[in-house]
């Protein structure tokens, strides 16, 4: 039987799992992240992370000595996570990211050895217009292909704080990563902006009001349709905030929509990601675009990084 660790680290938090042959054991979440070697350093990032590994074999009865491996994917392969672990250039594939994964004994972390899957990035790194770059989304793909029914090519979008867009080929080669700071844009605009009085975010959308705001990004940019958020209060002191909070996310999203239709055409789309960013893009995609979409379902977004570690390395 196979005893293995899988690690997700993102810049703030860090998933571990336990998996015995292809069955989860444990799941365990830690608020360390990448971001942790700046703010307390790499020991504490390290001690941290080994603690709760030693915690969740003991209580599954099991010692180091009982661990085939560690696998990590995500910021772990960033210089400040567990190890560097170069990023792979595109087009990659499975076998690619398999190949390319640095393995290391860490003291640090544990006496197993620790294996760490690499990103993804452009090929041409002196191009700034085509650079992008994505650690962890490639290994979400594979986990999401592999618990759906879906066939390619494919172009994934995962809507958050960062949305990103990976084009995958027919042969399930990874061609295409683009990234979106929209979440983080629209937390941003509306809550350090003029727009902080005028607009509260919702968690549901008013879909005319988000289609509106994606048509007036067409027509006045994105600074130019942001402000009509304010305008619509001033126009009528009574526009509900239903409509001016679907109105900036349709503004917002406006420009990754058009991207998405540009890059991913003749592709099935899906969308993961939170409900009110994923079906307001959706809505977007296919009243603007006339794109289908099918969504991905929460439960198999939260098992993708791992159901993705297990397709890579095995």
């Amino acid at each position: 039987m196979k005893n293995r660790i899988l690690l997700d680290m993102g810049t703030t938090n860090t998933r571990l799992a336990l998996y015995c042959d292809s069955e989860r054991k444990a799941l365990e979440k830690l608020h360390v992240g990448a971001g942790t070697s700046v703010s307390e350093g790499k020991d504490y990032l390290f001690s941290t992370v080994r603690a709760k590994i030693l915690e969740i074999l003991a209580a599954n009865n099991l010692t180091e000595n009982d661990l085939t491996g560690i696998y990590a994917s995500g910021m772990a392969g960033s210089e400040l996570g567990l190890m560097d672990a170069p990023r792979c250039a595109l087009p990659a594939s499975i076998s690619d990211l398999q190949k390319n994964g640095v393995t290391k004994v860490l003291p640090a972390l544990s006496c197993v050895p620790c294996t760490v899957l690499p990103g993804i990035e452009s090929a041409d790194r002196s191009d700034l217009s085509t650079f992008d770059v994505a650690r962890g989304e490639e290994t979400e793909l594979y986990g999401i292909l592999s618990a759906m029914d879906v066939q390619t090519p494919v172009a994934l979008i995962l809507p958050g704080t960062h949305n990103k867009l990976i084009v995958v080929d027919e042969n399930k080669r990874i061609t295409k990563v683009q990234t979106f700071i929209s979440g983080e844009l629209i937390a941003a605009v509306s809550g350090h902006t003029i727009l902080k009085s005028s607009v509260t975010l919702e968690d549901t959308f008013d879909k005319d009001a988000l289609l509106m705001g994606a048509k007036q990004e067409e027509i006045d940019g994105l600074a130019g349709a942001l402000f009509k958020v304010r305008l619509s209060g001033q126009l009528d002191a009574n526009t509900p905030n239903l409509f001016k909070s679907s109105f900036l996310i349709g503004a917002v999203l406006s420009g990754d929509a058009r991207q998405i239709a540009k890059h991913a055409c003749g592709a099935n789309l899906l969308i993961g990601g939170k409900a009110i960013l994923r079906e307001s893009l959706a809505t977007i995609l296919k009243e603007v675009y006339g794109m289908d979409s099918a969504t991905v379902p929460d439960e198999v977004v939260e098992e993708s990084t791992f159901r993705g570690i297990l397709a890579v390395i095995d």
